[in-house]
């Protein structure tokens, strides 16, 4: 059964057509409008935040954002209705 979540994107400019890249191998199909390109001296460090929206399974939609945290663990994605613990007490000793 598919469902719909929005997913929030935080970092820079460069990383938010990878993720929705990642999204797309897992078969989940995304809806997103490109944020507007600053090209020049620091413009990879421009921070944006982008909603996306993704359609497919629930398995699928955990999948690609777990595999996009692990890639770029410096880049924040938030999906809708996905519980996840980022803090000290989650790691393992």
């Amino acid at each position: 059964m598919d469902v719909t979540r929005t997913i929030k994107y935080q970092g820079n400019t460069a990383r938010v057509g990878a993720l929705a890249h990642m999204f797309e191998q897992q078969g989940v199909r995304v809806g997103w409008t490109p944020p507007r390109e600053q090209r020049g001296l620091g413009a990879d460090v421009n921070e944006v935040i982008v909603n996306l929206v993704s359609t497919g399974s629930v398995v699928a939609i955990t999948a690609a954002g777990k595999r996009f945290r692990e890639r770029f663990p410096h880049h924040k994605v938030d999906v809708e209705g996905e519980e996840h613990d980022d803090g000290p007490a989650a790691r393992p000793q």
